[in-house]
């Protein structure tokens, strides 16, 4: 079994379709967010949204072949 990092999207504090979606990166995983919020007409600051916890983002091993 090989394990590999992904990052997932546990909870943001408004409903843009985020929740339980895996991220190869973070890098990718923030710019996904940007979009959504964008998308939704929802104008935060990507870094503060983070910092004030409006959304959260876990690391976790999965394991494939």
């Amino acid at each position: 079994m090989i394990g590999k990092f992904v990052y997932e999207c546990t909870y943001t504090e408004d409903d843009i379709g985020m929740e339980d979606k895996l991220f190869v990166d973070f890098k990718t995983a923030k710019q996904t967010l940007q979009a959504r919020l964008i998308k939704f007409g929802l104008d935060y600051n990507i870094e503060d949204y983070l910092y004030d916890g409006k959304a959260v983002f876990v690391k976790r091993e999965v394991y494939g072949q």
